[in-house]
């Protein structure tokens, strides 16, 4: 902790981490969009909804609860091509576009379908969010803040389905839209003053523009800027065509790419499959299937507390423990949490007393939001953004996010259906291996990455391993000297 906060203290970092927050407001914003749909869903079931005149269907709340995670499947090609043919800075300002309207739709809709097409623009934020903030964060970092700075991404998200469970409990749904509109609104403005990453104007041959954001970025310490330049431009000389933009099948070009591009579509997929999206979305009705002793709404804001506690450690340990070590110890975790929970509704089924257990799901999924929130939640984005050379680093992070999205949607969709038809535990034993999978994938696949270069990540997934690559940096942009 006290290695993190005094990096964080250093005169050329505070610019950083003023820009990575300024980034993450629009992660903040987004979240609270996808927030949204689980404190307001109990009340459009009712007759008395606030949208219409009537009460909507199983299948139109499961249409409200999936579509946002499904549209990214459409949207991140285009997200990745905005990022190399506009940069990471206006992709990314982008994203207050669709959450604006998101919020407008929301509050004057009437029926099914313009919640419908709200739910679809917030889907379109999600998938410009996750192309374009994360990869911003990481090229704007050096070496020592690259893992902190990253892990906000996941802490954000926490923050912003705290917010929107809060207002979904506190205010009316009129409300709630009109509060959700003032966040994108303050995102837009002040991230029209943050600068466009350096990495992203070299490639464009923009140098002196990259000088200028290197300055700023390193509150103006001209040593680490110049030799941020030549290393970036080392970078940049040995990519064939820098300034091309990059096409789907660059994805395959060499062994580096497409081990880069199998680690960060499994680690997605892992991600998903571990359970975290049916844990956002459907926390009030496991509670409710559980008989928890604990008021549904009053324990997912419980949760999500939890959730935010974990990504702050995470933010605070990340460089310590290591990428590697940190999913496969997270695996672990949620794998025994699902255990726990499929064993209990097991006992359910079978009409077992567990009354005296009732404070069991609390505890169960709190220590699967902290093993989530500090290990596969931020890593798995943070190894993204790292795994890739810069070039092709807006596809790869993209592309692979295509699968994030499926597998979000997969869950989210068919959780239900599968509770419904086999059991409640079926579902948690499917996760529970899902979670071993994940943690073996991560174990047999991913090299470390804490505390390397891009070029000597890149060399070691290309197996032309060098003579220091065994001995990572630990510096930043003030110190490159070797352990």
């Amino acid at each position: 902790m006290r290695k993190f906060q005094i990096n964080l203290l250093k005169k050329s970092n505070r610019r950083q981490f003023l820009a990575a927050i300024v980034a993450n407001l629009a992660t903040i914003s987004t979240a609270m969009a996808l927030g949204w749909a689980s404190p307001i869903i109990p009340p459009l079931l009712k007759k008395d909804t606030p949208v219409g005149t009537k009460p909507m269907t199983d299948d139109e709340i499961s249409w409200l609860s999936s579509i946002s995670v499904l549209m990214p499947l459409i949207i991140l090609p285009i997200a990745a091509w905005t990022l190399e043919r506009f940069g990471r800075k206006k992709t990314a300002s982008a994203i207050a576009f669709p959450l604006t309207m998101n919020w407008l739709i929301i509050f004057f809709a009437q029926n099914f379908w313009q919640l419908f097409i709200a739910r679809i623009l917030s889907g379109v934020s999600l998938a410009l969010m996750g192309a374009a903030v994360s990869l911003y964060v990481t090229e704007i970092a050096d070496q020592s803040m690259g893992g902190p700075l990253g892990s906000l991404y996941a802490f954000s998200i926490n923050i912003g389905v705290l917010i929107a469970l809060i207002f979904g409990a506190t205010l009316t749904y009129h409300q709630f839209a009109i509060v959700g509109i003032i966040l994108p609104v303050i995102f837009f403005i002040t991230f029209l003053f943050m600068p466009e990453t350096p990495v992203y104007l070299i490639r464009k041959a923009r140098v002196p523009e990259a000088t200028k954001s290197l300055m700023w970025l390193t509150n103006n310490d001209t040593v680490a800027v110049d030799r941020e330049l030549s290393e970036l431009q080392e970078s940049l000389d040995k990519m064939v065509e820098p300034d091309k933009l990059v096409k789907i099948k660059d994805l395959f070009r060499d062994r580096a790419t497409i081990r880069g591009f199998i680690i960060a579509s499994g680690l997605f997929i892992g991600q998903h499959t571990s359970g975290y999206t049916i844990v956002v979305t459907y926390t009030p009705l496991i509670f409710e299937f559980a008989n928890s002793s604990l008021a549904p709404n009053i324990a997912a804001v419980v949760l999500t507390v939890i959730q935010i506690g974990g990504s702050w450690l995470s933010t605070m340990t990340i460089n310590l423990t290591g990428r590697r070590f940190i999913i496969i110890i997270s695996c672990i975790g949620m794998m025994i949490g699902h255990i726990f929970f499929g064993t209990f509704f097991l006992l359910m089924d079978q009409n077992v007393d567990v009354s005296s257990f009732a404070w069991l799901p609390l505890i169960v999924l709190s220590a699967y939001a902290v093993s989530y929130s500090m290990g596969l939640g931020p890593a798995a984005y943070i190894v993204a953004a790292e795994i890739f050379s810069p070039d092709i680093a807006g596809l790869g992070t993209s592309m692979s996010m295509m699968f994030l999205w499926t597998a979000s949607f997969i869950t989210v969709k068919f959780f239900p259906l599968i509770s419904s038809n086999y059991g409640t535990h079926t579902s948690f034993y499917m996760l529970a291996a899902f979670c071993a999978c994940t943690g073996i994938f991560t174990f047999l696949l991913l090299p470390e990455t804490k505390g390397k270069s891009n070029q000597s990540i890149v060399d070691e997934l290309n197996r032309k391993k060098k003579k220091n690559d065994d001995y990572p940096t630990t510096g930043d942009r003030n110190n490159t000297e070797k352990l």
